[in-house]
């Protein structure tokens, strides 16, 4: 494998240049401006598919223009700016970053990748994404898409345990290039997206195929999330075109975005209040991350306080940055 290095960097960039998808993030010429866009981009990517990501990044670069102005937002009007991407820690976490790098670093990404891996959601993979594309070093990220190249290339082990890790990361030096490490960076995350797919890669297309240890083989990467159902009840104070909201939710998800009160299933059964309530029949399914909610309705129209909310009346409802998982108890209550 020593000889194929150079080889292995020239055929990947040659096909990338002929194959890469057209990305708005991919355009910017402007240092400053590519610092900005590729700070919002990587994060938007974390965990969010490509197709989903464009029309929000699209938006947040024409309101925020650079990484100063976008530090100078208040908090509400990022998230509103997020509102319907969901993983809202990742809005907050790009923000205080931003706040970090106009007050210690005069507005410019740091060079050095401990650094950036002391911000604020920034891990191995999104800090070597932002060392080669920004800076130019030699970094390769390691996305689901790289490490099942890597996998199928030397034909790894699949399991991801800590040694299986270690051996996919000792293969990142037989793809460096001597200059364009950000376009080779990118490049190996576009042949994982659309070349060697989980199911039925296309091998014929791959550019470095000849090399590849796991060519002609049915070898199937399997992809395996643990996904915990849960069940809850939406408790919606509605009265006078007034709701009752907080941004505080129990159950942990969705911190500083407008829902309503939510309650275990199981617990408001046995609470005696509940028969304050009217549940409608219909369930609500959304899945946040590894949780897959189911929730069921419950309409009150008594006047309480509950410490950590308040009332909104319906005409303001724009004013705040609405997840999805709330925009979907509105329709159901018929608020909108």
């Amino acid at each position: 494998m020593h000889n194929y290095n150079s080889n292995l960097s020239k055929k990947i960039l040659h096909w990338y240049d002929d194959n890469k998808r057209t990305l708005p993030w991919r355009t910017i010429r402007s240092k400053k401006k590519l610092e900005f866009c590729t700070l919002v981009s990587e994060y938007m990517l974390q965990q969010t598919q490509v197709k989903t990501v464009i029309p929000y990044f699209n938006t947040f670069i024409k309101r925020f223009k650079n990484i100063e102005t976008f530090s100078r937002a208040k908090k509400t009007t990022v998230l509103k700016y997020w509102e319907g991407l969901g993983f809202y820690s990742r809005a907050k976490n790009l923000h205080e970053s931003a706040k970090i790098i106009q007050k210690y670093y005069g507005g410019h990404v740091p060079k050095n990748f401990e650094e950036l891996k002391s911000f604020p959601g920034i891990g191995d993979y999104t800090a070597s994404m932002i060392m080669a594309i920004v800076n130019n070093k030699p970094y390769i990220a390691l996305d689901g898409n790289v490490k099942r190249l890597f996998k199928r290339f030397f034909l790894l082990p699949e399991l991801e345990n800590k040694k299986n890790l270690n051996l996919i990361k000792n293969k990142k030096k037989y793809f460096i290039h001597k200059k364009r490490h950000g376009d080779l960076a990118q490049a190996l995350i576009e042949i994982g997206a659309l070349v060697c797919k989980p199911k039925k890669p296309h091998c014929i297309k791959c550019p470095i195929n000849n090399y590849c240890l796991s060519r002609g083989t049915e070898l199937v990467i399997k992809k395996t999330k643990k996904i915990k159902k849960v069940n809850y009840i939406a408790l919606c104070y509605y009265r006078n075109n007034r709701l009752l909201v907080t941004t505080k939710n129990p159950g942990g998800f969705l911190k500083d975005m407008i829902t309503v009160p939510m309650i275990k299933k199981n617990n408001f059964y046995k609470k005696r209040w509940k028969k304050n309530f009217k549940l409608l029949p219909s369930i609500i399914k959304h899945n946040i991350s590894n949780l897959n909610l189911n929730i069921r309705i419950a309409i009150s129209d008594k006047n309480i306080y509950l410490p950590e909310h308040f009332w909104i009346y319906k005409n303001n409802f724009k004013n705040y940055p609405i997840p999805v998982l709330t925009k979907k108890i509105f329709q159901a209550i018929n608020i909108n």
